[in-house]
């Protein structure tokens, strides 16, 4: 429970009240770089990891205990991510660095598997509650951010930029890709929970995480709700009861009621806009272009791409990106086909050993679906690039896993 408090609620707090911030950049640019690369959450990761120290956590053991076939391709990744780091990247320094972080999210995954096992597993139930309670907590900081702000002529270039405003998140689209998973694991315990008179706590805990994705305007965290869901039906071969449809489609009308009338008067939060259509480029926010630079700038490196985070100096879109939103051409122009190739078996593998466990408990499941729903935004966003995001999937994944090697998902707790 403890990592469930630090991961929603303690850590994003942190880094809301460090990254204070009414426009798009930060000054001095250290600060800027510690709040796009996330460094509070590494520092938690390194935390979390020396705490595992202390109750008998050994990174040989936790590498002894995986398959061969993991061991190999683990082996092959953080290989391929360091040739492509010093011999490739033309700036070694920070491609070296961010590498680093990676390998500390990575024995971040490890230990936290470690500390779990050592959990109490009738607490598995809380952790949705607790996420939601972390959206509360950041809903109202952000609620008095919005309405206190300072004269905008005391905000560097004379403008409040209010998609960038809310604190601690790099756009509002991270802060509802945040929430529209929590609200996604929620939908799919709603759909196909045991049916129950009243209301319960699921229900509320929705209904705030649909608000809040609704009010972001953050079309891809809702696409990721409804392919969740789709996936969920699809992998459990039976249709959600009547009931549970009505009733989430109840809820989500009542977010949209909450939600539309506390919108700021910005374009960014809205999740139709007609100038969004006009072309591919609007559509898809640029993303088209960028996508294709990417692509093409890494075939000229294909087996090992330009280094990690090489997209901030090798594709010039008009813009700087520290990541191409989308994990796959994220981890070709990083690592390259060696490098990715073994990123997606390693993904492929775990996600094979969590979903059965996942779908068959009615506490795991909304994780399940929680997890799928950052992955499902990974094509589309940097879930796969942040800390923040990296450590949620992480620790969704090891619930899962652990749960899976003890045989014991049927005696998980169940929480209203």
């Amino acid at each position: 429970m403890a990592l469930a408090l630090s991961l929603a609620i303690l850590m994003p707090v942190i880094a809301a009240y460090l990254y204070r911030t009414y426009m798009h950049e930060m000054v001095p640019g250290w600060v800027e770089g510690s709040r796009l690369y996330e460094v509070p959450f590494l520092l938690f990761a390194l935390t979390t990891i020396i705490f595992a120290f202390g109750r008998a956590f050994t990174i040989r053991g936790a590498w002894m205990e995986l398959p061969k076939d993991a061991r190999v391709a683990a082996a092959v990744l953080v290989g391929a991510v360091f040739v492509s780091s010093i011999v490739y990247s033309r700036n070694p320094s920070l491609s070296v660095a961010t590498s680093a972080g990676l390998m500390l999210n990575l024995v971040f995954a490890a230990a936290v598997v470690h500390l779990l096992r050592q959990s109490d597993r009738g607490q598995w139930g809380y952790v949705m509650p607790v996420f939601t309670a972390g959206i509360l907590v950041l809903a109202v900081y952000t609620a008095w951010r919005f309405s206190f702000p300072p004269p905008a002529s005391e905000v560097r270039g004379g403008v409040i930029e209010w998609s960038a405003a809310v604190p601690g998140f790099i756009s509002v689209r991270h802060f509802g890709s945040w929430t529209g998973a929590i609200a996604a694991g929620l939908a799919v315990r709603i759909l196909y929970m045991k049916d129950a008179p009243g209301f319960r706590w699921s229900h509320l805990c929705y209904l705030i995480a649909a608000s809040a994705t609704v009010w972001s305007g953050t079309r891809g965290a809702i696409l990721a709700m409804i392919v969740t869901a789709g996936i969920v039906t699809a992998g459990l071969r039976r249709l959600p009861p009547a009931r549970a449809i009505g009733r989430a489609a109840l809820l989500t009308g009542l977010s949209l009621a909450i939600a539309y009338p506390l919108l700021p008067d910005a374009q960014a939060f809205h999740l139709i806009a007609s100038r969004d259509y006009g072309t591919i480029a609007t559509a898809t926010s640029d993303r088209a272009s960028l996508w294709e630079l990417t692509f093409l700038r890494w075939l000229d490196s294909p087996l090992f791409g330009w280094g990690t985070s090489a997209t901030l100096w090798e594709v010039d879109s008009g813009e700087p990106h520290v990541q191409p939103h989308n994990a796959i051409l994220q981890f070709l122009i990083s690592w390259g086909l060696v490098g990715t190739g073994a990123a997606l078996y390693l993904l492929g593998r775990a996600i094979r050993q969590v979903h059965r466990v996942g779908l068959g408990d009615d506490t795991l499941r909304p994780l399940l679906g929680m997890l799928y729903a950052l992955l499902l935004q990974s094509l589309i966003e940097g879930m796969l690039h942040y800390p923040r995001f990296i450590q949620a999937i992480f620790f969704l994944f090891a619930i899962l896993i652990v749960a899976r090697r003890s045989g014991s998902a049927g005696a998980v707790g169940q929480a209203g």
